[in-house]
């Protein structure tokens, strides 16, 4: 009897412990982590990259583990850039819920009833917006990065990575590389970088880099190396360009 009591309040211990909050599915606690998706779709997507897009950000989806949130937001001139168009915590899926001190089916709801169809939608829903004028792509940045990685109720060790699906031609408030290319050191000691900077400290950068025609006098190993710098001059940890196909 000690020993089934002993169990039974280890059981409302860990119930306690891990409560849940019914709107954004994140432990009452706060996330574990959080992992930051930028979408840019000011200009056209193909299918081909929307297919390659898709892919790639369901296998980053699969790697999350329960309690970490996902947080996508939409690159545009139009959007609110410090609301993101999705936000939730992963839910535990009913293979990783325990049938003693869980409910499976309860967890089948949440994880393949609730979270993934909202993913999707999301997904859907920006990969395929009408181009827009400008990509304030620094300034989107900045705003998931004040919003999401110094929320309140993510504790300070919990990892952060920032996921941004763009062409990476900075059209906005903090300047244009439309056309040309900005020298990073001469960028770095403008007005414009600092007022788009962003506290990045311990960020895993990853970019999905849109190959654009009308960009290619810009777009390439100078390009991409502009932005390592910028990410590194904000604090990030690691920095990843992979380029999207089509």
């Amino acid at each position: 009897m000690l020993v089934l009591g002993g169990l039974g309040a280890a059981a409302v211990a860990t119930s306690r412990a891990t409560r849940i909050d019914a709107s954004t599915l994140c432990a009452t606690t706060g996330p574990s982590a959080v992992t930051v998706v930028l979408i840019d779709a000011t200009d056209s997507i193909s299918s081909v990259q929307r297919t390659a897009i898709i892919n790639r950000l369901n296998k980053i989806d699969r790697q999350l583990k329960a309690n970490e949130r996902l947080a996508v937001f939409e690159i545009s001139p139009g959007a609110n850039p410090l609301t993101p168009a999705f936000s939730m915590c992963r839910p535990a899926a009913a293979a990783e819920t325990s049938a003693l001190t869980g409910n499976k089916k309860l967890a089948s709801q949440k994880y393949d009833g609730t979270f993934k169809p909202a993913v999707a939608a999301t997904l859907s829903s920006l990969l395929n917006k009408a181009p827009a004028a400008g990509s304030p792509i620094m300034e989107a940045i900045q705003a998931a990065s004040v919003s999401t990685f110094q929320a309140s109720d993510l504790p300070d060790e919990a990892p952060r990575r920032l996921v941004v699906v763009s062409d990476m031609l900075e059209h906005g408030p903090a300047g244009s590389q439309y056309g040309s290319l900005p020298d990073f050191d001469d960028y770095k000691a403008s007005p414009q970088f600092a007022r788009a900077t962003s506290d990045l400290t311990d960020v895993d950068v990853i970019v999905l880099y849109l190959r654009r025609d009308d960009g290619a006098s810009v777009q390439g190993i100078n390009h991409i190396d502009f932005w390592a710098r910028w990410f590194a001059a904000q604090g990030a940890s690691d920095f990843k360009a992979i380029p999207v196909e089509g």
